[in-house]
């Protein structure tokens, strides 16, 4: 018997773009069903917990092609009109105080990898990067070269997220945290000839660097594309808001897509103790927002959703569903994740391993 062709070499599937299609509906129904319960960022959640349970129920579940990356494409550009000029000096006015929550991305992972080789006892090259707060991707690689269990390290970054996303914005909705900043985009509309000139540009940028290997391609490229346009004065305006639940719902479908059951019947003491870990991390981050707040004026809880372990993106549109900031929240996990990228592997070589 032949082996099958990778994906990029089948024909067309008519059968899996029905899959997709209907996963697409049914997520996009959850997080109508979400946004009538008045849930909170009801789009990525509902999208979420249909996809996974698409996944570990019948095993059906399917995301369209490349509808992660469409996801971060839009998600980016929305993040980036909101860097007006005044919301540019007021983020670089904040600079330090930014860098100093991004700076903690290490401190917190050695807490967490500590916790996990205590309950787990799993090795120290696992336990560490399992902890980072990186991407999936990029710390699997990390992992691989130092020998590490990369089946491990890749199913702890994608519990670490869901973790985050699933509590964050209920517990904010829950205690009644809102802002009142002005951190956001004009309320005017994009012409659609501006809106998809916009878009394809990004799009060409996000697919060059992702071509290059830069990691979160599909996010900062759009990103950092519409912030030159918005804080030069060039555009002021923003994307429609069905535009932007569409995103949120391709990006909830691709969190649910990473459980199955077969990962949750696999390792189900790890999975529970990534999962504790992960919420010692957000109480610590929760201590580190509230000493940061005293000092720098910034609000606790636009500090807690820079510094949480979650993704930028979910984070990011946790912070504008909330009114809370959503620049700072960008730029701190833009700088986190810089640090973490440069430093996860130098840090892990020189004291992680040498202490083995």
């Amino acid at each position: 018997m032949t082996a099958s062709p990778p994906d990029h070499e089948r024909g067309f599937d008519a059968r899996l773009l029905v899959h997709q299609l209907l996963s697409l509906a049914a997520c996009a129904l959850g997080g109508a069903l979400f946004a009538w319960l008045r849930i909170p960022l009801p789009w990525m959640l509902g999208a979420l917990f249909t996809m996974s349970a698409l996944r570990i129920g019948p095993g059906v579940g399917a995301l369209p092609r490349n509808g992660r990356f469409a996801g971060q494409w839009i998600v980016g550009t929305a993040l980036g009109l909101q860097f007006t000029p005044p919301v540019v000096r007021a983020v670089a006015e904040r600079g330090g105080w930014l860098l100093l929550v991004a700076a903690s991305a290490p401190l917190l992972a050695l807490v967490g990898s500590n916790l996990l080789r205590r309950w787990c006892a799993l090795d120290r090259g696992t336990a560490w990067f399992a902890s980072m707060p990186g991407g999936a991707m990029e710390m699997s690689v990390l992992a691989e070269r130092a020998g590490a269990r990369v089946d491990r390290v890749a199913m702890a970054q994608s519990v670490r997220v869901l973790v985050v996303v699933v509590t964050l914005p209920p517990l904010f909705a829950l205690l009644g945290v809102h802002g009142g900043d002005l951190w956001h985009a004009s309320g005017t509309l994009l012409g659609w000839p501006v809106m998809a000139a916009l878009l394809g540009v990004n799009a060409l940028l996000a697919a060059v660097l992702a071509r290059l290997g830069t990691p979160n391609a599909w996010v900062l490229a759009p990103l950092f594309g519409a912030a030159f346009a918005a804080g030069g004065g060039l555009l002021d305006g923003r994307l429609p808001v069905p535009m932007v639940d569409l995103a949120q719902v391709l990006i909830g479908m691709t969190l649910g897509m990473r459980f199955d059951r077969a990962m949750l019947t696999g390792a189900p003491r790890f999975l529970a103790a990534v999962a504790l870990s992960n919420y010692v991390s957000l109480g610590l981050c929760g201590l580190q927002a509230w000493a940061i707040a005293a000092l720098s004026g910034i609000a606790t809880p636009t500090l807690v959703l820079a510094g949480a372990p979650g993704g930028i993106s979910e984070m990011a549109l946790t912070a504008g569903v909330l009114g809370l900031g959503t620049p700072l929240v960008v730029a701190a996990h833009v700088l986190r994740m810089v640090l973490v990228l440069l430093s996860a592997g130098p840090m892990y070589s020189r004291w992680i391993a040498a202490r083995a």
